[in-house]
């Protein structure tokens, strides 16, 4: 079968990676996709954009009412421009979670969980490859997969529950309304460590960590990093 193709891009466009999803993996991004409502996925977005981004249509396409976001392999991911405008940091020195945005234009791009080779990407940053620029045995990526998260996850303390506006533009998305929902947690986790060991490779490296780059601790080094020559 053949591969999905898709580009990764901030706002300005200084930064780009070219996406390479192989058949193999298909159904992990299309199961998988999914909004989070969390604390500190709302709170880390807009403290970035917050600190770089003067572009308001652009910051609404974050929230949906979500943040939405899709997973993709290291090897699926290639930066291919801007790496020097890219910055990584954690919201605290003992999660695991490192984030990257662009601090040419503060778009937030990715996740990046440590010891995984999985990246959550924001949907709102991903473009199929229109047919006609795709290779040989590549096909554009599904522009659906993008539009139609397959789960929710909410904390009832946040201005991020569904309404019903939400539900009929989203009508087959699982709604998870507390997001600390151990059970819940410990689903979402086995399914990524199985999808995990099962999936194909790519060309890519994902935002892997420059040498000597320095990752930033909690949500006041953004405005650091985002001046950061």
């Amino acid at each position: 079968q053949a591969i999905r193709r898709a580009t990764l891009a901030c706002n300005c466009g200084k930064v780009k990676a070219e996406i390479y999803q192989p058949a193999a993996n298909y159904k992990y991004a299309e199961t998988t996709c999914l909004q989070c409502g969390c604390h500190d996925c709302v709170a880390y977005c807009k403290a970035v954009l917050d600190a770089g981004s003067t572009d308001k249509e652009f910051r609404k396409t974050y929230f949906d009412p979500g943040v939405p976001t899709v997973l993709f392999y290291d090897s699926e991911l290639e930066v291919v421009q801007g790496s020097e405008h890219l910055e990584h940091m954690k919201l605290s020195a003992r999660t695991e979670n490192r984030r990257v945005f662009a601090k040419c234009c503060g778009s937030p791009l990715v996740i990046c969980p440590d010891h995984s080779h999985l990246n959550l990407v924001y949907c709102n940053i991903v473009t199929p490859t229109p047919e006609h620029e795709c290779g040989e045995n590549e096909i554009p990526f599904p522009a659906k997969v993008l539009d139609q998260p397959t789960i929710l996850l909410h904390a009832s303390s946040l201005n991020s529950a569904p309404t019903a506006t939400d539900k009929a533009a989203h009508p087959e998305m699982q709604i998870v309304s507390n997001v600390f929902a151990p059970g819940e947690i410990v689903r979402i986790i086995s399914r990524l460590v199985l999808l995990l060991g099962m999936g194909a490779r790519g060309p890519g490296c994902g935002f892997s960590l420059a040498d000597g780059k320095k990752v930033g601790i909690g949500f006041e080094s953004i405005p650091a990093l985002m001046k950061r020559t």
